[in-house]
């Protein structure tokens, strides 16, 4: 009876030490599933991400960042300073230049600075084909010294992306209207359909004028001209037309002139003060050396005159 017992207990012992250690590899067996299952997932993920942004090689399984820059649509535009000897002369070499590229003045303004008849100031607003930008901003030196430039490119293309795709979206939308307007039978359904309809192509209209604006800013760069007449042209007047004025202006020079002068001697008096001081100072002592000795000769000359007389007696 004990050696049975202790046999049933042996059997007992190793059924439940096979049973553990069947339920622990069933378990790191599920965990590893698990795991590669995760691990699966991830990639994958990863791999959806990477296939939105642009920048996967199914191929090759690496992933790329995609480093191109649209350039498709940019608008161009610059600023330049002119100092001409002949407003008038350059603003007719600079429109006729302007024309032969291809372009046109879109507006003119000239301002009078000195109060005189003549224009010696003007801004000009040009428009210059996009694929001759850089020529006629070289060619500018010719007509005059230019003071300062400045260039400005901005890039529209992903407006332009945006706004295009917006379009698209409006005109499937106005399509799929007309069609349902087409097939409606209530009176109430087609006014609602034709109040969105209406709605749609304002929204239409809009994109398409956004985009016929930027469609000419990139055909036609916009270029901005100041441009100032450094001397003023010479004009024949009458002699006679300002005399007062000349004779005011003659009297006011004069009067300059002579305080001037005033001023001047007054300057050059107290710079040479110094000088006169010491010359002063020279001549005193010299005129008492002077004077001391003429004392002296006569008083010499008086006492042998008087030896003189003495000795005639």
């Amino acid at each position: 009876m004990t050696r049975y017992n202790w046999k049933s207990r042996k059997a007992l012992v190793i059924i439940l030490f096979l049973l553990a250690l069947g339920f622990t590899v069933l378990f790191f067996a599920g965990c590893s599933n698990s795991q590669m299952n995760y691990s699966n997932d991830a990639n994958k993920e990863i791999a959806v991400d990477s296939g939105k942004d642009g920048g996967t090689d199914p191929q090759a399984g690496n992933t790329t960042i995609a480093t191109d820059f649209d350039t498709s649509k940019i608008v161009y535009s610059g600023q330049a300073s002119l100092y001409v000897d002949s407003y008038d002369q350059q603003l007719k070499e600079i429109e006729a230049y302007v024309k032969s590229l291809g372009g046109f003045v879109e507006s003119l303004s000239s301002t009078v600075l000195d109060g005189k008849k003549e224009i010696n100031q003007g801004y000009m607003t040009v428009r210059i084909p996009s694929a001759r930008f850089d020529e006629f901003k070289n060619k500018l030196e010719d007509f005059g010294q230019v003071a300062s430039v400045s260039i400005n490119a901005t890039n529209i293309s992903q407006q332009y992306q945006d706004v295009n795709g917006e379009l698209e979206s409006l005109r499937i939308q106005e399509a799929r209207l007309l069609e349902y307007l087409s097939k409606v039978a209530s009176v109430t359904d087609m006014l609602t359909l034709e109040k969105e309809l209406n709605r749609i192509r304002t929204e239409i209209e809009s994109r398409v004028t956004r985009l016929s604006n930027w469609d000419k800013e990139i055909a036609y760069s916009n270029y901005t001209l100041t441009i100032t007449q450094s001397k003023a042209a010479p004009v024949i007047d009458s002699p006679f037309g300002s005399l007062l004025e000349k004779i005011k202006g003659g009297f006011t020079a004069s009067l300059n002139s002579l305080m001037n002068l005033i001023t001047g001697i007054i300057v050059l008096f107290f710079i040479l003060l110094p000088y006169l001081i010491v010359a002063a100072i020279i001549y005193l002592i010299i005129r008492a050396i002077i004077k001391k000795v003429k004392m002296k000769r006569q008083k010499k000359q008086g006492e042998q005159m008087e030896k003189q007389d003495l000795e005639d007696r």
